[in-house]
């Protein structure tokens, strides 16, 4: 019996992978190999995470059949096997160090089966595609997150003894627009991709530029929009690399650089840090929540250097594709012209 190519895709994978319980090993990762089928070697990815609550997450891919990260169901953990799957296929492999062997059983549809030995190796990639996969699994996948479109967000603010809101709309392709209230002061941004306006109390808008304008080409993916520029690299402008084993680093094109630390638990944000005006920003991602599935950060915390304007913020609403008008993030060309 031949490996059918096009049976991955259609057909459910169940994999129990034997683990050594001396060495307690963690099966998260990217990993890469062959299912020695009868007829030909049929190359494979697997990609197992931890969710925002510590549950193990999965994808499985086969490039020849432009199959790529279709979601694991089910995955397990007991003792040291884990079992993850698509359907009514097998795998049980052991994991010793980077290498993943063993075999696979394939289920025909007249009940009968062939084994075939299986072959996989973790892979560290240094343009940060394990960990953004990872991201991806832990959000609810890539297919679920490329269904949003906008974002509405409200938020409180408390800055030293000020307290204030945010309000703040967002598209998945780098427009904004962000009214804040902190005690006395204001503020409205627009930013339609590639200018902006900055309002300030009651003086009347003006353009943004140089510096301001560079904070505002990655403040359209700042905290949770992050997954906008990282996990579609089909719209994004700019480049990611990595920075040790937890870390990447986004560069939107002419904005400020955002490095994004992981919580190796959870595969979510942990921090974020960026320059700004010659200071380390750092944001902490304190606590996360579901919103239609997917997790959204709860609260977090924002350090500038300086106590007098460090802020605690904590989203109290998040709605998921609002209707957008799109003269919303519109910036009137004058605005533009009589700021140069």
């Amino acid at each position: 019996m031949s490996l059918s190519r096009s049976l991955f895709a259609i057909s459910l994978l169940v994999c129990a992978l034997s683990l050594s319980a001396q060495n307690n090993i963690d099966p998260s990762g990217h990993w890469e190999g062959i299912i020695h089928a009868p007829a030909t070697d049929v190359v494979v990815a697997v990609d197992l995470a931890k969710n925002a609550t510590g549950d193990l997450t999965g994808t499985f891919s086969n490039a020849a059949d432009n199959i790529h990260d279709l979601p694991l169901a089910n995955v397990r953990a007991k003792g040291n096997v884990v079992t993850f799957a698509i359907a009514a296929n097998t795998c049980e492999a052991t994991i010793d160090g980077k290498s993943m062997k063993g075999k696979f059983t394939m289920r025909a549809s007249n009940s009968q089966s062939v084994d075939m030995p299986l072959e996989l190796t973790r892979i560290n990639r240094d343009d940060g595609a394990t960990l953004i996969r990872r991201w991806a699994n832990a959000l609810g996948g890539r297919d679920k997150l490329a269904t949003i479109k906008t974002l509405y967000r409200e938020a409180t603010v408390e800055m030293g003894t000020m307290k204030g809101t945010i309000k703040v709309w967002h598209t998945s392709d780098g427009r904004y627009h962000k009214e804040e209230q902190v005690g006395a002061f204001s503020s409205i941004e627009t930013f339609d991709g590639t200018n902006g306006t900055l309002q300030q109390g009651d003086l009347p808008p003006h353009a943004m530029a140089g510096a301001d304008l560079e904070r505002a080409r990655s403040t359209a993916f700042a905290n949770w929009n992050a997954v906008f520029f990282a996990l579609f690299p089909e719209r994004r402008r700019g480049t990611i690399a990595t920075e040790g084993d937890d870390t990447i680093v986004m560069k939107p094109e002419g904005g400020i650089d955002w490095h994004v630390t992981f919580d190796a638990s959870t595969s979510l944000p942990k921090t974020m840090t960026h320059l700004q005006n010659n200071r380390t920003i750092t944001v902490t991602f304190v606590a996360y929540e579901p919103v239609d599935g997917i997790p959204f950060e709860k609260e977090i915390h924002r350090l500038t250097g300086d106590p007098r304007f460090d802020a605690v913020i904590r989203f109290t609403k998040t709605i998921i594709n609002p209707p957008l008008d799109a003269s919303f993030f519109t910036i009137e060309p004058k605005t533009i012209a009589s700021n140069q």
